[in-house]
């Protein structure tokens, strides 16, 4: 249809795509990834031609193209050599493998219930030429010395080898583990293309008065000559990812991760492009790439860049660099992408960022922070500047404290940062950073509003009222003397003091001479109970002794533990416990008292936030 200097392009029905040249899933591409809601959508339009009884054409989109190189399949599984394939009969898939892979599935999954289906011979004769055509594009004529065909779709590794497996095409008996997404995705969309198709066919052979064989003639025959692909085959790799991106322009179907994997492979055109990604991209986990691009982005310009024009902001930010010197552009990529994975994965070299810092902001789930944190590890040396970066990070951690309980929106902390970020790349210090970050923390949530706000907390996630609890606990520590911190294990829990359970509350209360009337009960429920100043910290052991006893039966525990031992009890091991038995052993815990403990709290928590 059209041909052009560096590529050519043509619409191609399915069965001139699978039975002209075998197709190839090079190592930078994707695994299989589609789920029900991408399978779904394309078997809907195959399922509307059937049930309209239309003839006209359908076009399912676009497939990229490349030739074959060898350097970028070692993920895959099959010897070429064992079926005789010359590698000129190969072409990778840049772009289009989900489709292609699914299709496969699809063809694969309607010739088994044709199969099944069909028993009649003379009903078998009329379907046949339509089965050996979906053959034809499901494996190669070329085959081993022991008489297996090659699949005309080359996958990688475990799901080429699920793929390959009686599951699927039935050529190998070594099958794969389906424990790994790929293959469970593959499976998942082959068993529920069959189902599809066989609910598509009793409705098609009601709606039509049919029976199955007409359904899977006409199936086959609508398959076979109505739907098109537009094949766009690129000479050199660069090319076809330069076609890729113009088609993925807008994010379709793609993550930003995926297009600025592309954008990258295209500016490194050697054979090592592939080493090179796998290089940069090693300190992150995959669910923080973008993430990662989003932050340095960020860190450059100064301001946010949205997911989907993330890949569009980064080729215009690095295609002059990365074309003029590739090397230096792709060495400041790894040191950014080692920062930024030290960060989420705490292992910076500083401990106490790395213990406590990161380790809170984990826990208010606050990674917008993780910013001015990349930008000062990128710009200071760890080891002369470790214990301003302590500093910085604990401000950074008030900051978002006080926000969070002051109900404070996480977008003012942009315009925080981005200045930050202005005063490092000005060369200002540490401290100078600090000094700001404080600034900013006072002006947002002043501590007559922090007081106010964290006195009233109604806390329902245990986690935050944790990590409360623990800053204050340990600030009350320091102030002793004691530099020990608390020891936050998983069996470390937040104990309610007057119990959640409603059906404990008449014998706690019968035992102070208090009551709460019924109809207060909701209200008790939703503000008094998980109030802050009605918790604690225990052990678990402890916590469950403690349970839903009265007063004085958990002031036992809090005195002696579960085990009866004054030594590691809690009132040994708490502070806020033993100011809580001081305080309430002998003057009873209400509501009222709640409320006093509260507002102690909340003075607390303004010298240490």
């Amino acid at each position: 249809l059209t041909s052009m200097k560096g590529f050519s392009m043509d619409f191609k029905k399915i069965q001139e795509i699978f039975s002209s040249y075998y197709l190839a899933i090079p190592d930078y591409q994707r695994d299989y990834s589609w789920t029900e809601a991408e399978i779904s959508t394309l078997f809907d339009d195959i399922k509307n031609l059937m049930i309209n009884n239309s003839s006209e054409e359908h076009f399912l989109g676009a497939i990229v193209t490349t030739s074959f190189d060898s350097e970028s399949s070692s993920g895959m599984d099959i010897v070429l050599e064992d079926y005789k394939i010359s590698p000129d009969n190969i072409r990778h898939v840049v772009d289009g493998q989900q489709r292609l892979t699914t299709i496969s599935l699809l063809m694969r999954a309607a010739m088994d219930l044709a199969s099944q289906t069909v028993v009649l011979k003379e009903q078998k004769n009329i379907i046949q030429g339509y089965l050996r055509n979906l053959e034809s594009c499901l494996y190669g004529s070329e085959m081993t010395n022991d008489g297996k065909s090659a699949p005309r779709l080359f996958l990688n590794g475990n799901t080429a080898r699920v793929y390959m497996s009686d599951k699927v095409l039935g050529i190998s008996k070594i099958s794969g583990q389906l424990k790994y997404k790929g293959a469970k995705r593959l499976i998942k969309a082959f068993d529920y293309l069959k189902l599809s198709i066989k609910e598509l066919c009793d409705e098609y052979c009601i709606d039509y008065n049919v029976k199955p064989y007409e359904f899977y003639r006409a199936f086959f025959q609508m398959f076979t000559s109505q739907l098109k692909f537009v094949v766009i085959e690129c000479n050199t790799a660069m090319n076809a990812f330069q076609v890729f991106d113009s088609l993925n322009g807008k994010g379709n179907d793609l993550t930003a991760a995926d297009r600025i994997k592309n954008i990258f492979l295209s500016w490194c055109n050697n054979k090592n492009a592939l080493n090179k990604w796998n290089s940069l991209i090693s300190p992150l986990d995959q669910d923080n790439l973008v993430k990662f691009f989003t932050c340095y982005m960020f860190y450059l310009n100064g301001k946010r860049v949205q997911k989907r024009r993330l890949p569009d902001e980064y080729k215009n930010e690095f295609s002059s660099s990365a074309t003029v010197d590739f090397d230096n552009f792709y060495q400041n990529q790894v040191n950014a992408a080692e920062i930024y994975g030290k960060i989420t994965s705490k292992s910076t070299g500083i401990k106490s960022l790395d213990d406590e810092v990161l380790a809170d902001l984990a826990t208010l789930n606050q990674e917008q922070a993780y910013l001015p944190l990349f930008a000062v590890l990128l710009h200071f040396d760890t080891k002369t500047n470790a214990a301003a970066i302590i500093e910085f990070g604990k401000s950074l951690c008030s900051l978002i404290t006080r926000m969070q309980v002051c109900e404070k929106s996480n977008n003012r902390l942009d315009a925080i940062f981005a200045e930050c970020i202005k005063k490092i790349k000005n060369n200002e210090s540490i401290p100078v950073l600090t000094t700001f970050i404080d600034s900013k923390k006072i002006e947002i949530a002043n501590d007559v509003q922090f007081k106010s706000a964290f006195q009233n907390l109604s806390i329902k996630d245990m986690k935050q009222a944790k990590y409360y609890l623990v800053g204050i606990e340990n600030y009350l520590r320091g102030q002793n003397g004691d530099r020990n911190k608390v020891d936050v294990s998983p069996k470390l829990t937040v104990e309610h003091i007057i119990p959640q359970d409603e059906s404990a509350w008449n014998n706690w209360f019968s035992e102070l001479d208090f009551n709460v009337s019924e109809d207060d009960y909701s209200e008790f429920s939703e503000m008094v109970i998980p109030s802050i100043g009605n918790m604690l910290l225990l052990y678990d052991d402890d916590n469950s002794a403690a349970g839903k006893n009265t007063l004085s039966e958990k002031i036992k525990v809090y005195r002696q533990g579960s085990n009866n031992s004054t030594n590691s009890s809690p009132m040994r091991t708490f502070m806020l416990v033993e100011d809580f038995v001081n305080q309430y052993e002998k003057n009873g815990f209400s509501n009222k008292s709640v409320e006093e403990r509260s507002e102690k709290l909340a003075n607390l928590a303004i010298e240490v936030w």
